[in-house]
C-alpha cells in the first residue's frame, strides 16, 4: 500500500502496543526494517515524533537503509539524537548483506560521529552476512547461477576483494562473523 494511507492505523497501533507497556520498564524499540511505514528515515522521524513516548525508542540499520534506497548518512543525522540502539550490518549497492565496511552502510562516517558524540548505548552484529559463506559454492559454481543471483555474485565479489579471498576459496560463517568483528573494530580503533 501506499505508506502515507497507513500513517494513522500504524500511530494507532503503536499506542495500543504503548498502553500494554505503560509502567511496566518495557521499551517498544522502533528500527527501520525494509517493506514496514517506518522504513524510511523520514517516516522514522515522522512516527518518532507523533508518538513522542519516553518508551517508544529507535533502533537504527544502515543496511535496511540502503536497502530501501535511503542514504544511510542522511538517515544517521536525521535520527542520531533519538536513537539507543544500533544494528550493525553492511548492504552492498546489489542489496545484499556484505561484512560492515565493504557495502554502502556509511559507517566510515557513522561509527567515527558516534565516538564524538560520547555513544554509550547498545549494538549487535547482525550474522546475515552468513550468506557469503552458505551460498558462494551455490552462486560461483553450479552453471548459470552467476546469472540468475547476479547481485549476489556481484556483492559476493566485493567481498572476496575486500577480504582478498581468491575465487575458488570458501569461507565459513564463523570466518565471515570475524571478519564482521574485525571491520568493526577497525572503524571504532581509527
Amino acid at each position: 500500500k501506499e505508506p502515507s494511507s497507513c500513517h494513522d492505523k500504524v500511530v494507532a497501533r503503536l499506542r495500543e502496543l504503548l498502553a500494554v507497556v505503560k509502567g511496566s520498564g518495557v521499551k517498544l524499540m522502533h528500527e527501520n526494517e525494509k517493506k514496514i511505514y517506518g522504513d524510511v528515515p523520514e517516516r522514522v522521524l515522522k512516527l518518532y515524533r507523533e508518538i513522542a513516548d519516553e518508551d517508544f525508542v529507535l533502533c537504527f540499520d544502515a543496511s535496511n537503509y540502503v536497502q530501501c534506497d535511503a542514504d544511510p548518512k542522511a538517515a544517521f543525522d536525521m535520527l542520531k539524537d533519538y536513537v539507543v540502539y544500533y544494528h550493525i550490518k553492511d548492504c552492498s549497492e546489489y542489496k545484499v548483506e556484505v561484512p560492515v565496511g565493504v557495502g554502502k552502510g556509511g559507517y566510515e562516517y557513522i561509527i567515527p560521529e558516534l565516538k564524538k558524540r560520547g555513544y554509550e548505548g547498545f549494538m549487535t552484529m547482525e550474522p546475515h552476512t552468513f550468506k557469503y559463506a552458505l551460498l558462494k559454492p551455490i552462486v560461483y559454481f553450479i552453471p548459470f547461477m552467476p546469472l540468475v543471483m547476479k547481485n549476489y555474485f556481484k556483492a559476493f565479489r566485493l567481498i572476496d576483494k575486500a577480504q582478498d579471498m581468491g575465487y575458488f576459496a570458501c569461507a565459513s560463517r564463523k570466518k565471515v562473523f570475524l571478519w564482521q568483528y574485525q571491520n568493526l573494530r577497525k572503524l571504532t580503533e581509527e
